[in-house]
């Protein structure tokens, strides 16, 4: 992933609360971050990522992903969160993650998940 598209929030063009920043809830998540014991309860603790794309290539003898033309619809805060605290990162924290197969651009969809992301 390029760490660039994250920094400058560009990944995060379709996300639905977008990141809130200096919020309670993004301390809290850098907080598990940090902390190494916590890395095996981070899927408990965070909702993971819903990512739309518009191609997903998986490669199983490489155990890869290759996603392009994506945009982050959810997840924004955990992941910015991530990359905030990289430098904790272990093999021990796992985050969910689905990959829905659609095109971020005029995706009509988007619009009914912001709907039912709000009750």
């Amino acid at each position: 992933m390029q760490l660039g598209a994250i920094a400058n929030q560009e990944l995060f063009a379709w996300n639905l609360r977008y990141r809130l920043t200096r919020s309670p809830v993004n301390q809290q998540i850098e907080k598990s971050i940090a902390d190494p014991k916590e890395h095996k309860y981070f899927t408990v603790y965070h909702n993971g990522l819903t990512v739309f794309a518009e191609r997903i290539e998986v490669d199983p003898k490489r155990k890869t992903i290759k996603i392009s033309g994506c945009s982050v619809v959810n997840g924004c805060q955990s992941l910015s969160a991530l990359h905030a605290k990289s430098a904790y990162l272990s093999d021990k924290l796992k985050i969910l993650s689905k990959f829905i197969l659609i095109s971020p651009k005029g995706a009509s969809i988007v619009g009914k998940m912001r709907e039912q992301a709000r009750n």
